[in-house]
């Protein structure tokens, strides 16, 4: 089964002002999370509308970003998407060792968050179906 790489949740973080990017408190309790886990993640930086991260996992680094959802106004979000494109992929190249390894340490982060209630994963920021509680898709 694939990773599922996209996350929407709701919490008790502060919720940032119109025109502030949202992402900064979830960002920050994820970097010390990831750390924690033995993972080394950039600090987070404000990018206008998001936090962006970088950590490595294995031979790949990835660009997590973090969110608050403005339009609906009460999700947060957390995205990690692949590195390698579908012809990477078709060529034999993997990364699923290591965005799985990442994907579950950022699950295990955010879910044992207090602050956090109603995880649900997607297949990524673009395939939001069929969501699941957990990034591996079942229950």
């Amino acid at each position: 089964m694939q990773t599922r790489t996209y996350l929407r949740f709701k919490a008790d973080y502060p919720i940032p002002q119109p025109g502030q990017s949202g992402g900064e408190a979830v960002a920050a309790a994820l970097v010390a999370g990831l750390r924690a886990k033995g993972f080394n993640p950039s600090e987070p930086e404000d990018q206008e509308f998001a936090h962006f991260l970088r950590c490595p996992s294995g031979r790949h680094e990835y660009e997590i970003m973090t969110a608050f959802d403005f339009v609906d106004g009460q999700t947060w979000e957390i995205s990690c998407p692949r590195k390698l494109g579908f012809l990477s992929r078709f060529f034999g190249q993997s990364e699923e060792v290591e965005l799985t390894a990442l994907v579950n340490a950022i699950h295990a982060v955010i879910s044992s968050d207090p602050r956090v209630k109603e995880l649900c994963w997607y297949p990524s920021y673009r395939n939001q179906t069929n969501g699941s509680p957990n990034p591996m898709g079942n229950a």
